[in-house]
């Protein structure tokens, strides 16, 4: 039986906050023989599967129960982000459907819901289109819009084009670096929170020194106005 039959499981494991924050679930508690019950945004029909993926290992191991059993979590963890995202890809090519046409906007609109563009599901994509999964890449790689690497919920873009440039757009830089702890080797926070990147052009040479936040323009910045946004934006949070 699981030692902690009844308990919320983030009392005792964080490795189940994660879950609840990936997946937007309520609540996450374990009963005393070792399988997981959620309440959330799906029905406990649509669960039963996913919950068996995340807890039947190894013959019904203890799941917290030392370091076995951590190994476990990890498996089942990894196996149910798997499976959620694949169901997520079936949902948007769903909405598109299977010609290989429909490629670029289907990765658009994974990336869109996940911030970045998880390598393991433009293999999938490809495989349910029927496209070679180095072409896949190729199409992936030859559009800067496209990241491979998880952004923060807040992706911020500066300008650092010659229109800002000569506007001192590095000053703005600095105060990000400064607001967020980033530097130039380190483009997203711990946290999750922000992503900073610099882009050439945003199309708004008439306002620089110019930076968006998740494609909303703020311009003519100062350092002083980017401490502002940043005080309105962490207090968002």
């Amino acid at each position: 039986g699981n030692p902690y039959g009844g308990e919320w499981a983030g009392a005792y494991n964080p490795y189940m906050y994660g879950m609840l924050e990936e997946f937007g679930y309520d609540s996450l508690k374990i009963t005393d023989w070792g399988v997981y019950s959620f309440a959330g945004v799906w029905g406990a029909e649509d669960l039963e599967e996913p919950v068996r993926i995340a807890t039947s290992w190894e013959n019904g191991a203890n799941l917290l129960g030392g370091y076995d059993g951590m190994e476990n979590v990890d498996k089942g963890y990894d196996a149910l982000v798997e499976r959620n995202g694949q169901d997520k890809a079936d949902e948007i090519i769903g909405r598109h459907g299977l010609e290989q046409r429909f490629l670029i906007p289907i990765i658009q609109d994974i990336q869109t819901f996940y911030r970045y563009l998880p390598p393991e599901l433009l293999s999938y994509v490809a495989g349910r289109l029927g496209i070679n999964e180095a072409k896949a890449y190729s199409v992936a790689t030859f559009y800067e819009n496209f990241s491979f690497e998880a952004k923060g919920k807040y992706v911020i873009r500066v300008c650092d084009g010659t229109a800002c440039h000569v506007q001192k757009s590095t000053a703005i830089i600095d105060q990000i670096y400064k607001e967020t702890g980033l530097s130039k080797g380190r483009h997203t926070t711990e946290d999750m929170l922000f992503t900073l990147e610099t882009v050439s052009c945003l199309g708004a040479c008439g306002l620089a020194p110019v930076l968006t936040v998740n494609d909303a323009v703020h311009a003519a910045m100062t350092p002083e106005k980017v401490h502002e946004l940043f005080e309105e934006l962490k207090g968002k949070e």
